[in-house]
């Protein structure tokens, strides 16, 4: 079910969406997730490290060799999903598709910000 006036899912939906995430992370993507919702992964294409954080919105960062935060990115799927189908779609999207999400992603140079995410860690 839709929470009436956001675009949080509670309940089954959410709940399979979540499982199906973690069964396609590594176990070291899976405690990252666990542990400050988000997950790195590595750029199919160019090797670049990307860290995908559990929001709807410029939620994937570049980062840079050292680790830094280099730019925000803004891309997902067409339609209302679940954040976990989400996260899942941009995870597949970087490691197999990386140079075409990058082309279509809104991205912007980054300044630190507070991750607000829909449910607590």
């Amino acid at each position: 079910m839709l929470n009436a006036g956001s675009l949080a899912f509670e309940g089954p939906i959410e709940s399979r969406a979540l499982e199906l995430l973690k069964q396609n992370l590594s176990p070291s993507q899976r405690e990252q997730f666990d542990g400050h919702r988000f997950f790195d992964v590595i750029g199919g294409t160019t090797g670049t490290r990307y860290r995908i954080h559990q929001a709807y919105q410029m939620n994937v960062e570049e980062l840079s060799p050292g680790g830094k935060r280099a730019r925000l990115l803004c891309f997902a799927p067409h339609g209302r999903l679940p954040i976990c189908d989400v996260l899942l779609a941009q995870k597949i999207a970087l490691e197999c598709f990386e140079l075409d999400a990058l082309a279509v992603a809104n991205a912007i140079l980054s300044e630190p910000r507070r991750w607000t995410y829909l449910t607590p860690p």
